[in-house]
């Protein structure tokens, strides 16, 4: 019997490296692996050719519940063999048709259908942020608030570090998700949190805005006159243009209203939570997951949680979660 295939998707820095140690522990061959990257996430440390973008993974996807219908009937009959079939497939690189595993960050609802495929045979959760620490968000038979019934029969476990996934069964911790030396650069990190979008579904961009230019901007100043600005990779879509140019008009006054400042920015291909770690700068965010492993790492972690919360349109049983998570950061 060919070996089942596993399938990771990874839309952050956090899920690259959950993903890799994964890999690791489990000693799964290169050839058995398969990534579907989302967000601008770069894979070039692992220069593997099974690299699909999520739309042509749907692909695979369809391909392989077209076949399904006809797979009992073509080797009932004996009509072609499986292994004839099976080595049509992986030289076309479908090579999912042989059953696979995933491995899902929860964010990713919309690729969650895939586990209803008849070649899957069972899915896992792995770390990818704040999001994996919301209690009762992600058990067995519940992801994100939302029934997987039928599918929670193939849940079959969650990678994570230690507090992650507390509420769901066959938990695996993972160890410390970076090691090396740390050295601090003393310079300021904007992290330009992922609830802004053009459809304003959580916050008002004018208010986000307000109190990044009068609140936010100026403390990181007082800390350094290096600037470093990320933004949410969710910024990038065509559909998030005219909000990530109010930001681009606000950090390009900086250098013109203030003396000997340097505003730089990071691109969406970089790993933040390792930059967090290897340079440990002052961040500035409100509840972006940045926030919550730059503090793990030992970074100094300011947000404005508590001046936006009154205007986040965030749902009431996460508002005391949010509060937990920010409480023991600095309050601008």
């Amino acid at each position: 019997m060919t070996d089942p295939s596993h399938i990771f998707f990874v839309h952050s820095g956090i899920t690259a490296v959950v993903s890799d140690r994964i890999i690791d522990q489990k000693g799964i061959v290169d050839e058995r692996i398969g990534f579907v990257l989302d967000r601008g996430i770069e894979f070039a440390h692992r220069p593997l050719s099974k690299t699909f973008s999520e739309r042509s993974f749907r692909k695979q996807w369809i391909l392989t519940n077209v076949m399904s219908v006809f797979f009992h009937f073509i080797f009932y009959f004996r009509i072609i063999s499986k292994k004839r079939v099976l080595t049509w497939a992986q030289n076309r690189q479908y090579f999912i048709m042989s059953g696979f595993y995933l491995y899902l960050p929860h964010a990713l609802l919309r690729s969650f259908k895939l586990v209803k495929s008849p070649f899957c045979l069972g899915f896992f959760y792995i770390e990818e942020g704040v999001a994996s620490y919301i209690p009762n968000h992600y058990t067995d038979n519940n992801r994100f608030g939302q029934s997987l019934f039928p599918e929670f029969k193939k849940y079959s476990g969650s990678y994570g570090l230690s507090k992650a996934f507390l509420q769901s069964t066959n938990r695996v911790t993972l160890p410390n998700l970076y090691e090396g030396e740390q050295a601090s650069k003393g310079e300021s990190l904007m992290v330009v949190d992922g609830f802004l979008d053009f459809k304003e579904s959580l916050i008002s961009t004018g208010k986000y805005l307000k109190v990044l230019s009068e609140l936010m901007i100026p403390k990181a100043l007082e800390l350094s006159n290096q600037l470093i600005v990320k933004y949410h990779p969710t910024l990038f879509n065509d559909e998030n243009v005219n909000v990530k140019e109010q930001l681009d008009v606000v950090f390009k006054e900086v250098e013109k209203n203030y003396v000997g400042v340097t505003v730089s920015f990071l691109g969406p291909e970089v790993n933040l939570e390792h930059y967090c770690f290897q340079h440990l700068p002052n961040v500035f965010t409100v509840i972006s997951s940045a926030g919550h492993y730059a503090h793990e790492f030992g970074c100094p972690v300011y947000t404005a949680y508590n001046r936006l919360s009154g205007d986040l349109k965030q749902p009431d049983s996460l508002a005391d979660w949010y509060n937990s998570l920010t409480k023991p950061w600095h309050q601008l």
